[in-house]
């Protein structure tokens, strides 16, 4: 699993780091390294669970290592593979190389495109840009927002596929990175700047620093999502040469 493969890349990052804070909240996972430094990703497990605890190890996580909780991740468990994906993003997601908008990245006019992942804030863009734009949520959404299913038809004509990077946390990534020829890119906070993409086809990372970690742990501990940590966050870009 592409999971997997970032955990085993970004070992040698995490070697001697130990974790400071874990934050899961409603909407997203952050975890502290003791060097500062803090990482985000999607808190994509179901708000109805059978048992009232999400994870068995609550309350034992801080001052374990960084290795400790990469090791976490579970296949089909997003729980423990966002604290995994987290703990990989507050190592790998230190760039200083600004997003400079996938507009100006990728020619968007008169494409094909295919948006893995409702983000609502893109989609006027992509609108105004594509010949065709088809958008497919796991998420039961009103069109023109289709099924999860549909991708298997549809993504294989794309010439440009986004992919928000819950895919990673849901296990959904692996198969449907398979499914596309044309462009790829991951997008969003939960987004590794993981130069290993670029052997599954991924050519446009566009992640997040974290700039102000305080605010952030607060906002992910009281269910806050992307649109109210934006402030305390930097985006950032990396291009992966197909």
């Amino acid at each position: 699993m592409i999971i997997q493969e970032i955990i085993r890349d970004t070992l040698p990052l995490l070697k001697g780091r130990s974790i400071v804070e874990v934050r899961i909240g409603l909407a997203f996972t952050a975890v502290q390294l003791d060097n500062g430094s803090c990482g985000l990703a999607s808190a994509a497990h179901p708000l109805a669970m059978s048992s009232c605890t999400v994870l068995d190890e609550a309350g034992s996580l801080k001052g374990r290592s960084a290795e400790d909780l990469v090791h976490m991740a579970q296949p089909g468990d997003p729980v423990t593979t966002g604290i995994a994906l987290a703990t990989v993003n507050a190592s790998l997601n230190t760039s200083n190389n600004p997003d400079p908008g996938i507009e100006n990245c990728i020619d968007l006019n008169g494409a094909v495109i295919g948006l893995v992942g409702h983000i609502a804030p893109l989609v006027p863009l992509l609108e105004s840009r594509a010949k065709n734009l088809y958008i497919f949520d796991r998420r039961p959404l009103p069109a023109p927002v289709l099924s999860e299913e549909r991708a298997a038809d549809l993504l294989p004509g794309c010439d440009v596929a986004i992919f928000t990077s819950q895919t990673l946390v849901n296990g959904t990534a692996d198969d449907l990175l398979g499914m596309v020829s044309g462009e790829i890119v991951m997008m969003g906070p939960t987004t590794p700047m993981w130069a290993g993409f670029a052997r599954h086809g991924v050519s446009h990372l566009f992640g997040r620093q974290i700039v102000d970690v305080d605010a952030v742990l607060d906002i992910v501990s009281q269910g806050g999502g992307t649109r109210r940590f934006s402030p305390h966050t930097s985006k950032i870009y990396s291009h992966l040469p197909r």
